[in-house]
């Protein structure tokens, strides 16, 4: 089945132009030393094993999470996407502890939750969705299971980083809407123009440069995300993954040319609450 069939994309379109989402190679791999750098031994140390570096998701993944938002919220208009940081949690229960890669206990994941806009604010809707980046599932997760993880992460990760930062860590990155829409289409493009087989999307944890603004307001050394999008190829009967590099004369050494992510803080627009569980409908 190809991919995305629900979704309009412009034609022609353009393979040279990157996503709205892209962070060219130089930023991204300036973005991912300076998290090494800055973040991830602190944060091994405090779980006393290696801290997660990047996620690999499919294109089939981002594609069942659209589908799934649409089902479940049909007359409402979808804002965006607020990615929360997390991290797993072992409790005994079948439900949550089935969702925990094996060795993966407090490590780094991921929560997706769309939002609609109400009052100035993009409001957290359900549902709550975990990426699994192992098995390439998509799981929506309780209400629950979501705070359990995200305050996993502020309770062991979140302070130790601000107090070194010496301002408040991010909680979480909002996207708009129409960056994961146009993720969909430079994916489509990719395949349908350059015969490119985009298997992966590689999402690193990464960190903003010291001096770095988003809406007029600092964001310097803060945890972000970058997202790039890797292609399968075979040769001599080894299966790899390469970058899919865009040919563009845009000068892309800055996170403001592509970056559409908002950090939570110190955006005014934020929503720190995981939405309650959907009312139940009687039989």
């Amino acid at each position: 089945m190809d991919l995305i069939m629900s979704i309009i994309c412009p034609t022609p379109c353009d393979a040279t132009k990157p996503a709205l989402m892209y962070i060219c190679p130089e930023a991204a791999a300036k973005a991912i030393a300076k998290f090494i750098k800055d973040k991830h031994h602190l944060l091994s140390r405090i779980i006393n094993k290696p801290e997660e570096c990047y996620f690999y998701f499919t294109p089939h993944q981002f594609e069942e999470l659209y589908e799934l938002v649409g089902k479940q919220n049909p007359e409402t208009k979808i804002s965006g996407l607020r990615i929360f940081f997390a991290s797993y949690v072992l409790n005994g229960e079948p439900e949550n502890d089935r969702l925990v890669p094996a060795g993966k206990q407090d490590c780094m994941t991921l929560i997706f939750v769309p939002t609609t806009y109400i009052d100035g604010v993009h409001k957290n809707i359900h549902p709550c969705v975990h990426l699994n980046p192992v098995d390439g599932t998509v799981q929506p997760i309780g209400s629950a299971i979501a705070t359990e993880w995200v305050n996993n992460y502020l309770e062991k990760k979140h302070k130790p980083l601000s107090d070194k930062m010496g301002k408040e860590e991010t909680k979480s990155m909002w996207y708009p809407a129409e960056s994961l829409v146009n993720l969909f289409c430079v994916i489509r493009c990719q395949q349908d123009t350059n015969g490119k087989n985009v298997s992966k999307v590689l999402t690193l944890l990464s960190a903003y440069p010291a001096q770095h603004c988003v809406l007029n307001k600092d964001v310097g050394h803060q945890l972000t995300l970058t997202f790039t999008l890797m292609e399968e190829l075979v040769r001599a009967g080894t299966t790899y993954l390469s970058e899919i590099m865009f040919n563009t004369n845009d000068a892309l050494n800055l996170f403001e040319d592509y970056d559409t992510g908002i950090p939570c803080p110190p955006s005014d627009a934020c929503d720190d609450n995981l939405p309650p569980p959907p009312p139940l409908i009687a039989n």
